[in-house]
Formats: structure tokens, C-alpha cells, sequence
């Protein structure tokens, strides 16, 4: 379920860093997913390198950018157009499912490892490992962020516009 659409940023300031920040965090993990495919003993391991380096130092940057807008004109926080009741039960409706996604991830996370370490010694068991942690980790991102957004909507009846990926 995609999380409820209740809210936009409606500063055109917070809108445009938030792009650049997104924009920056998929060439950083474009540049991460290349990286992985090469072998330190190949030629192009060192400017593959550098260029996650490169990609990570303009995530940082964007992401200190974004940020520091939104701390000094705390445009994040936007007032919600529904029905302040349906609002809670979307976001409480997208908490929950997050949260049963999350636990799904774990235990399947869990029984891939299991079964890895039988071939750990292999690329497809360092490969297995790696992506069931990666599913735990974005399972647990998305559930994080729901729960951020319900909780906040309930304590201040705010809608919390941030990001679903906080990497």
C-alpha cells in the first residue's frame, strides 16, 4: 500500500532541495550498485571508488542543505486538507502494514542467513547475506517513517512530509 497522499511541501525552496537530494541519493546508490559489481582486483575498482566517494560527498552536502531549509523555516511540517479522522486511520492503516511488512522482511532476512551460511563461503552466500539485509533495511526504513508520520499526526495533527528513505 502506498503510504496516503495528504500532503505536499509547499515551500517551492524545500521542494526544489528536496529534489536535488533525492537526485543525489540515487546517483549515490547507482554508484554503490556499481562498485559491488567490480572486483578490487579490477582496473576500474579505483575510479569506481572515487566516484561513490564523489557521489556520497554531494548526498551529504544535499541532504545538509535540505535539512538546514527546513530547520531554519520549518516548511516540513504543512497543514493536512482531509478529514483529520480519515487522516489518522491512513496513517495508522499504512503504520500497521509497515510494520507486518517489516516483521515479514525479518524473518525472512533471517531464514536467508540461515540457509547462506550453509554456502558462506561462495559469492551466492555473501550475495544472499547481503541482499537479505538490505531487504531488513528498507522494510524497517518504511516502518520507521510510517510510524514518524502517525505518531506526529496524532500528537500535533500534522502531516510530517519527509522523506521514505532516510539513506
Amino acid at each position: 500500500m502506498a503510504p496516503p497522499q495528504v500532503a505536499q511541501v509547499e515551500c517551492a525552496e524545500a521542494r526544489r532541495l528536496l529534489d536535488e537530494y533525492s537526485d543525489a541519493l540515487k546517483a549515490f546508490h547507482d554508484a554503490r550498485s556499481l562498485l559491488r559489481t567490480i572486483s578490487p582486483a579490477d582496473p576500474r575498482f579505483s575510479a569506481a571508488t572515487q566516484a561513490r566517494e564523489n557521489a556520497f560527498e554531494k548526498l551529504a552536502a544535499a541532504r545538509r542543505t535540505y535539512w538546514a531549509h527546513v530547520g531554519e523555516h520549518s516548511c516540513r511540517l504543512v497543514a493536512v486538507n482531509r478529514d483529520p479522522e480519515e487522516t489518522e486511520n491512513r496513517l495508522r492503516e499504512d503504520m500497521l502494514q509497515a510494520r507486518r511488512e517489516f516483521q515479514d522482511a525479518v524473518t525472512q532476512s533471517e531464514e536467508i542467513i540461515h540457509m547462506a551460511r550453509d554456502v558462506r563461503a561462495t559469492a551466492d552466500g555473501q550475495m544472499a547475506r547481503e541482499m537479505a539485509q538490505r531487504m531488513r533495511e528498507k522494510a524497517y526504513d518504511r516502518y520507521a517513517v510510517a510510524l514518524k508520520r502517525f505518531s506526529v499526526f496524532v500528537r500535533t495533527g500534522q502531516f510530517l512530509d519527509m522523506p521514505s528513505d532516510r539513506r
